[in-house]
């Protein structure tokens, strides 16, 4: 099989792959590395949806040519069509048109996912409510029985698609103009690591809701950093040459990826002693040390991507 990249074949070694489903995971992950997300693939010069990957063998795929765009404008036209589906959604509650809620039934939960994908909703967030609110509303109703719905009802419903609409547009201006969001939301992440002693101190007392909640929001706002970063100093493309305590930034990602992870399984095994730790010595560090990298762009005017004013936080 001959791989090829905007008409440029890729030197890339096969190993247990057998499926062309399994060497279109294998080609994510390398192009994450580049910033890049696989949108499709043609197989022998014939576009194949990727519910037909799976069926395709290796040994049967001459040639396959791969589509990419960068993560971040695969991420922003999902959003956008998300937000196109809730203004027309919204506008069909309103005129309690009966043919376009029944025309647009199919896409809802295909909407709903990728704002779970894409913006993360966690119980206590405000998209997190709306999405459920609306979620039991629409729970089991055809569109004539929607079109029916009282006005107290029609109205709880229009909050909940106006608030996640909201919620689509704060991300959209976010990803458009992160010079603003920078020093917003590394104050809001110094903030919370402000008071990531009361995580100990809530598992003690049982709350482990509320303990969760404010990993869980670490994790968020380190990750929302991260990716501004990364809309900041990295043209599409290209490798990020900002570095975090002297590590890349792609590497740095990594290393804080693998200590949430074993920070959420720490709390699967209710283990507090390994939580504090990993608190205490692993994370609060590492995003500290994003906060300290990022404080060099803010400090700078949060430089345009391409220029490479990108610092190095020790």
């Amino acid at each position: 099989m001959d791989i090829y990249l905007n008409g440029h074949r890729l030197d890339v070694r096969l190993e247990a792959e057998r499926t062309v489903a399994e060497v279109a995971a294998a080609l994510e992950t390398w192009l994450a590395g580049a910033a890049l997300c696989l949108i499709g693939l043609a197989v022998d010069g014939r576009d194949e949806p990727s519910s037909r990957w799976g069926a395709i063998a290796v040994e049967d795929a001459g040639r396959v040519d791969v589509s990419v765009e960068p993560l971040m404008e695969a991420r922003m036209s999902a959003l956008r069509t998300a937000g196109d589906f809730l203004r027309l959604f919204r506008a069909a509650l309103a005129l309690r048109d009966v043919r376009a809620l029944g025309d647009m039934a199919p896409g809802y939960p295909f909407m709903v996912e990728a704002l779970r994908t894409l913006l993360s909703p966690q119980p206590g967030d405000e998209l997190y409510a709306h999405i459920l609110s609306l979620d039991q509303l629409l729970a089991g109703n055809t569109p004539e029985r929607i079109a029916a719905w009282s006005a107290e009802t029609m109205a709880a419903a229009s909050r909940a698609a106006d608030g996640m609409a909201k919620a689509v547009s704060a991300a959209l201006q976010e990803a458009d103009d992160p010079r603003n969001a920078l020093p917003r939301v590394r104050k809001a992440l110094l903030d919370a690591l402000g008071e990531i002693e009361q995580v100990s101190v809530l598992l003690q007392t049982g709350k482990d809701r509320e303990a969760m909640a404010r990993v869980i929001s670490f994790s968020e706002l380190g990750e929302s950093l991260i990716g501004i970063v990364l809309r900041l100093v990295v043209a599409p493309g290209q490798k990020p040459t900002l570095e975090v305590a002297g590590r890349p930034l792609d590497t740095f990602q990594a290393e804080l990826n693998t200590v949430l992870k074993q920070l959420l399984e720490a709390f699967t095994a209710h283990d507090t002693v390994l939580i504090g730790d990993l608190l205490e010595y692993e994370v609060a560090p590492r995003l500290r040390q994003l906060a300290d990298a990022s404080g060099i762009l803010e400090s700078h005017g949060a430089v345009p991507r391409g220029e490479g004013a990108a610092g190095d936080a020790r």
